[in-house]
């Protein structure tokens, strides 16, 4: 049972990552998170499954993953879109607690989820068509439609800042945990890609989007849903 186990770490590090990423995302669920923000979070990464085909575009360019069946995309990609969405909605759940609130319609919040999801994938396709890096085009994207997001949510600004320096700590400190525990995952990075080099032991593309998705998702989330923030000192005295 140890050696099978050991050997499907061993052939699938992608695989293994992600399962190990989920089971710190389950883990923080339960001792982080207040209970009436848990389902946000499981919400949260509901909402990004349908983004994983477009892992696709980053295969030989970003990174080279085996996956179950030799497929180019799998459940893998599918467990990875679910679990970094989850975890930054984790981070601020963690953060802000009970001060989170919501009050919009589902047809709203649907709504909304749809124009600028919409939006982002149109400027990621547009950025990869012309021929930018897909790290790059994912993170200009992400900068992009976090830009537009502000100017209609300006009160957020601080509250998506506190998901892009949350998460950005969060999500490197998880990747060096799979790196240690799968030291064959490293491997699978592209170092002749500049977003494949590693720093402090993690690529760059990982630091570098990491940071950006925790303020752009954060917020996109938080717009999507209608999410106030109540001021902690609103009631005192």
């Amino acid at each position: 049972m140890e050696n099978h186990l050991l050997g499907l770490i061993k052939s699938q590090p992608y695989l293994a990552a992600n399962i190990l990423y989920l089971l710190w995302l389950v883990i923080g669920l339960f001792l982080v998170v207040p209970l009436k923000q848990r389902m946000m979070v499981i919400l949260s990464g509901l909402i990004s499954i349908p983004c994983f085909p477009f892992m696709v575009l980053f295969e030989n360019n970003y990174w080279v993953q085996d996956r179950l069946g030799g497929w180019v995309l799998g459940i893998e990609d599918a467990i990875c879109s679910f679990v970094v969405a989850a975890m930054v909605w984790l981070v601020i759940s963690a953060l802000f607690r009970d001060r989170i609130s919501s009050k919009i319609s589902m047809q709203g919040a649907f709504n909304r989820y749809i124009f600028y999801a919409g939006i982002s994938v149109s400027i990621f396709l547009i950025l990869f068509s012309i021929e930018f890096l897909p790290m790059t085009a994912l993170v200009l994207c992400n900068i992009i439609v976090w830009i537009i997001l502000v100017f209609l949510r300006r009160d957020l600004l601080l509250f998506s800042l506190s998901g892009m320096i949350a998460y950005g700590l969060v999500h490197f400190f998880l990747m060096k945990s799979c790196f240690l525990f799968i030291p064959d995952f490293i491997r699978t990075w592209n170092t002749e890609n500049i977003w494949g080099i590693p720093v402090l032991g993690v690529p760059l593309g990982e630091i570098t989007w990491a940071l950006f998705y925790g303020a752009f998702w954060s917020l996109f989330m938080a717009y999507s849903l209608g999410i106030r923030i109540r001021n902690e000192f609103s009631n005192a005295g």
